[in-house]
């Protein structure tokens, strides 16, 4: 039976053509016919690949949502896939910011962040399933509204890893892995009228991002707390946390060996890292679900001119995806709750 790198590469130019049907289907998160168009797209595109079940879950305010089961049904909990078809680029964007291949490197709006995950998971299973070595239930999420804090998907997200004996998310893996601690970065300040004139009002952003969920609490309660210094001018602070730190508990080394192990098979060697960026695996962590996250494809420029993902990384990751897969199988519980390759 040949190994599942060999038999990914086989298909490395149809994951490269199904990436440009992906990205060519713009889906803004703040535009619902567009990412329902994207949710129906799927809906027809998923059965042409795998043998499955696929479900429209619909919604009022954003986007609806895709759910596909694959797989035995009575082999114990399934494993939860995660992915995000929305992005931040606006309808339109594909025409002065066409999909591309140049360099190595495939371009186009949501190319990176994050439409090629979602082609690296299809591909994964797809291949399991052509070797018969797909033996566990799988359910892929597909949602709609990931880049605007996840409202509607959350509840859907929550309940099906709460049911899950392991989540993987398919999302951003950048070219570096930068350190992080606690950040808190003013983004948007706007205000004002003329140059000549004090603004009567003005408004500002706040990015705030910690590694645990008692910094959290700290920082949040000082931004929330703040008071203006000027006794005439008055300070109103809303907001909060939307989503919870993704924190690396003792459940890291079970999952991380895991990974390690899927990886050798394809002769890769894996090394943990953290990363600045957050996704819907941090709805995961405090469920106690074991989630692993960074599995997709390797590239850069996320929510930039230039995002971009590495072809050469496409068949490895989507690899990589179905040996994991195939070693969660052979367990109903994995002791852990959360790693990151």
């Amino acid at each position: 039976m040949p190994g599942l790198l060999d038999a990914v590469l086989k298909d490395s130019e149809r994951i490269v053509e199904d990436l440009r049907a992906f990205v060519e289907i713009e889906s803004p998160s703040d535009d619902k016919a567009s990412t329902d168009r994207f949710a129906e797209f799927l809906r027809g595109f998923l059965p042409g690949r795998l043998d499955c079940r696929v479900d429209i879950v619909e919604e009022q305010r954003f986007g609806n949502h895709v759910r596909m089961e694959v797989g035995p049904k009575d082999k114990g909990k399934p494993i939860l896939m995660l992915g995000h078809f929305d992005t931040v680029w606006p309808l339109g964007t594909l025409a002065s910011m066409p999909f591309r291949v140049a360099d190595g490197r495939a371009f186009g709006p949501g190319a990176f962040d994050m439409k090629s995950g979602l082609v690296l998971g299809i591909e994964a299973l797809s291949t399991l399933q052509k070797l018969q070595e797909l033996r566990a239930p799988v359910v892929f999420l597909f949602t709609s509204d990931e880049e605007v804090g996840s409202p509607s998907s959350r509840p859907h997200i929550e309940s099906e890893a709460s049911r899950s004996r392991a989540t993987l998310v398919l999302d951003l893996q950048a070219l570096n892995d930068p350190s992080t601690g606690t950040t808190v970065n003013v983004g948007v300040v706007s205000g004002g009228t003329r140059p000549n004139v004090v603004s009567a009002a003005a408004v500002a952003e706040v990015d705030l991002r910690v590694r645990t969920l008692v910094e959290a609490q700290r920082l949040e309660e000082i931004i929330l707390g703040l008071r203006p210094h000027n006794p005439k001018t008055r300070l109103t602070v809303t907001g909060g946390i939307n989503r919870p730190p993704m924190e690396r508990t003792q459940g890291v080394a079970t999952m991380y060996e895991i990974a390690k192990k899927a990886a050798a098979a394809i002769g890769l060697d894996l090394t943990e890292a953290s990363v600045g960026g957050g996704s819907d695996a941090n709805f995961v962590t405090p469920l106690g679900v074991p989630v692993m996250d960074g599995l997709g494809a390797v590239g850069d420029g996320a929510h930039a001119v230039n995002e971009h993902v590495l072809l050469e990384s496409l068949a490895v990751r989507s690899a990589l995806i179905a040996e994991l897969i195939r070693e969660l199988q052979s367990q109903d519980e994995v002791g852990g709750e959360t790693s990151g390759p």
